[in-house]
């Protein structure tokens, strides 16, 4: 079950993703009625409530945490408006909330809905006569009984496990070969579980034959191969030291050619420094005689003036 109802009006508890929250068998105890949810500690949850008559009332509705003085959130419902007639919680939330917060579930605590009559028009303006204001006339309450969020994935995960108290069936498949063989050995009696088959000592050499010629057949390495080992490493070995060798020998000729290579660049940009500094000298000399000449000139005026 998933809502209390009372009196014709139904409560349910939601979370943030719009999932339903289960809720246990409910009490009543005359104008209340009240019920256990179970819930991840801190868990976000929305309180939707409604009319279940076809005829439309007029209550006031107010909404209470346990822990909190101030009412959470409060509501008319007019029988003049249908669209009064349910009412969510959701980014509705009253100060000391946060209007766009949502309420979060703690353990032992509860969330209350009382519901009062009134008549009378224009409940905004407070123009209205409360007929229950000593007792409520309906109050929904659900109390919550929270567990840790590692918990919650326990219980995610082995609900379908444990709720007909067996194992599903594709929890068998999941399993090891070794552990399913296991498993299915257990259910024979345990007599026929170990049963050992002998032969004669001359029996063994043969069968130890007629196994390797098996292997070799599929294959597989006979036990004897073991006994090559060391030769075929000091093989391997040998020869990967020859590949390294021919590996080393071809990239140092490579490596000796680009060496040339550096070298022969290196002295042609010597070449071309010497001969940039040549240019850079001459052109310093032609300068120098240009000025030199304007001189000679200059002097020449000033002795003709």
């Amino acid at each position: 079950m998933d809502f209390v109802a009372h009196r014709g009006v139904e409560l349910r508890l939601e979370t943030s993703n719009r999932e339903p929250i289960i809720l246990s068998d409910p009490e009543v105890d005359g104008r209340k009625i009240s019920a256990v949810a179970e819930i991840e500690e801190n868990k976000c949850y929305v309180a939707r409530w409604k009319t279940t008559t076809d005829i439309a009332m007029n209550f006031k509705c107010e909404l209470f945490v346990s822990g909190v003085d101030a009412c959470a959130m409060h509501f008319y419902m007019e029988a003049e408006n249908k669209r009064t007639q349910a009412r969510t919680s959701r980014d509705r939330l009253e100060p000391p909330f946060s209007k766009c917060s949502m309420l979060r579930a703690r353990d032992k605590e509860s969330v209350r809905l009382e519901i009062r009559r009134f008549v009378g028009k224009n409940p905004g303006l407070c123009l209205v006569d409360i007929i229950d204001n000593a007792r409520p006339y309906i109050t929904l309450e659900i109390v919550f009984k929270t567990f840790s969020k590692q918990m919650a994935g326990l219980k995610r995960t082995h609900t379908d496990a444990f709720a007909r108290g067996s194992r599903p069936a594709n929890t068998l498949a999941k399993l090891p070969k070794t552990m399913r063989a296991l498993e299915s050995d257990s259910e024979e009696d345990d007599d026929d579980a170990f049963v050992f088959k002998t032969f004669p000592r001359q029996m063994a050499s043969s069968k130890r034959t007629r196994t390797d010629e098996f292997a070799g057949s599929r294959g597989l390495r006979p036990a004897n191969a073991l006994i090559k080992l060391p030769k075929t490493r000091r093989k391997l070995e040998s020869d990967s030291e020859e590949d390294v060798g021919d590996t080393l020998r071809r990239t140092r000729r490579p490596l000796e050619s680009d060496s040339e290579d550096v070298d022969d660049t290196l002295r042609e940009l010597e070449e071309a420094l010497k001969a940039a500094q040549k240019a850079e000298q001459e052109a310093i000399d032609a300068v120098k005689a240009k000025l030199a000449a304007t001189k000679k000139r200059t002097d020449l005026l000033k002795k003709l003036l």
